[in-house]
């Protein structure tokens, strides 16, 4: 598009021409109260590029935000700051804690737990998160509890098998 014979002026009128009447609005929005046509080609060309590449930026890291699924190993508390995370990057104004919430129920992966998020009636998001927590929490002291009682039963199974042969051994040198 750009000519080595043309200067300033030429360059900007070309250009201004060249990108239309949408993106010269565009432009004068982004560079208002200036006008547009009084500022250096490189100028304009660089106001373009950052307006394109910060929404495109933004619509990319939304849309890996809404599609966001805790992963299978990852504890709760570690998907809630990932979520807090990338909420932090969009200007969600008043709706940040909607949206956390939301996203923090679709994003569960573990069916009982989600059932439940679902019938809390008018939730936020902190009692969503605690709830999450809270779950968590039980289903590992049920998991600590079944591996320790697991544990006590092979002992006492072990305890047995020990007792019988000591008995049929006495039983066997009497």
């Amino acid at each position: 598009m750009i000519k080595k014979y043309m200067k300033g002026d030429k360059i900007v009128a070309h250009f201004v021409t060249f990108i239309g009447k949408e993106t010269y609005s565009l432009l004068k929005t982004l560079k208002y109260p200036e006008k547009s046509i009084s500022l250096p080609y490189a100028t304009l060309k660089e106001l373009l590029l950052n307006h394109v590449k910060c929404t495109s930026f933004e619509c990319r890291e939304r849309a890996k935000f809404h599609k966001m699924i805790r992963q299978n190993n990852q504890k709760v508390r570690e998907f809630i700051l990932e979520l807090q995370r990338r909420a932090a990057k969009f200007n969600f104004g008043d709706q940040l804690h909607v949206q956390l919430r939301d996203r923090l129920i679709a994003g569960i992966n573990t069916p009982g737990l989600k059932r439940e998020l679902l019938r809390m009636p008018n939730c936020s998001f902190q009692d969503t998160r605690t709830a999450c927590i809270n779950y968590e929490a039980v289903n590992e002291l049920d998991i600590q509890s079944m591996k320790i009682s697991n544990t006590l039963l092979s002992r006492h199974d072990e305890m047995q098998f020990q007792c019988r042969s000591n008995l049929r051994s006495f039983y066997s040198d009497s």
